[in-house]
């Protein structure tokens, strides 16, 4: 199963580069075959983290963020946008290595009635709670997307014929995309069932490239300290792909439970 649908994912280790910077992609750039290509290792740690944890969060943003199939438009031509995501797993958070492709996430159990995992906005680090069901609602998706600088989108999409990626909880949707269908917007069960996101071609427009330079044929996506060479990039070693997990179990909760965690970001 290769790239042109799914990511892969395995464990990987980076090199060591002397610089630092806040971003969650390596990017780059490929004029022959006209990619883009976002290279990001997750580095997993923390009480609740594990292999199953990690490859299940890892398929999901890689099956998520590749299936658009989409381009992006830079300097006067088309590139076609691909992910690569690699996991790998610690005890501990492993000390920072440097590289703008590498992110470092915390796993914890979390209370289902107010956990809700987060990302930092165009950064390198979140944490990630089991009772967001990791890997099988989109939200590990929706995070990277925030770690790529992407903000949410606004609450009232009821026009909106597929519910993009970045839409958080509360978001009024069509009755299709509703943990109830049969709900009115506001009611309860009446707001987006995560499980429906999806990564639209619209969303990956709205990742801003304007800012880089490619001068070596990568560069950083995301906010952070200038870098002092871009030589000292490199990429994760990505092993064989692996077999992609089964990713459509959900299991929704009811409707009370959904009407309390509405209030919160997804």
């Amino acid at each position: 199963m290769g790239w042109m649908r799914w990511s892969r994912i395995g464990m990987a280790f980076m090199a060591m580069a002397p610089f630092y910077a806040e971003s969650s992609a390596l990017v780059v750039k490929n004029d022959f075959l006209g990619t883009l290509d976002f290279h990001t290792t997750l580095y997993f740690s923390g009480p609740a983290s594990s292999l199953q944890v990690a490859y299940d969060a890892g398929a999901e943003i890689s099956r998520l963020w590749n299936e658009s199939r989409s381009q992006i438009f830079y300097r006067f031509r088309y590139y076609r946008a691909r992910f690569f995501i690699s996991v790998g797993i610690y005890p501990w958070i492993p000390s920072d290595r440097g590289s703008c492709a590498d992110n470092y996430i915390r796993v914890e159990q979390g209370d289902p009635r107010s956990s809700r995992s987060f990302y930092r906005m165009a950064g390198r680090r979140g944490t990630f709670y089991l009772s967001d069901d990791i890997g099988r609602s989109t939200t590990t998706a929706h995070e990277y997307g925030h770690g790529l600088g992407l903000d949410h989108d606004d609450l009232n999409q009821l026009m909106a014929p597929v519910p993009g990626i970045m839409f958080p909880r509360g978001t009024y949707v069509q009755p299709q995309f509703q943990w109830n269908h049969h709900a009115q917007p506001g009611a309860p069960g009446g707001s987006l069932n995560p499980k429906h996101r999806k990564v639209r071609p619209l969303d990956i427009l709205k990742l801003d490239l304007s800012k880089l330079n490619f001068a070596f044929g990568s560069d950083c996506l995301g906010e952070g300290l200038p870098m002092p060479s871009r030589l000292a990039q490199t990429l994760p070693l990505h092993p064989p792909a692996l077999a992609q997990l089964e990713l459509e179990r959900t299991n929704s909760p009811d409707v009370e439970r959904e009407r309390y965690l509405d209030q919160f970001d997804h």
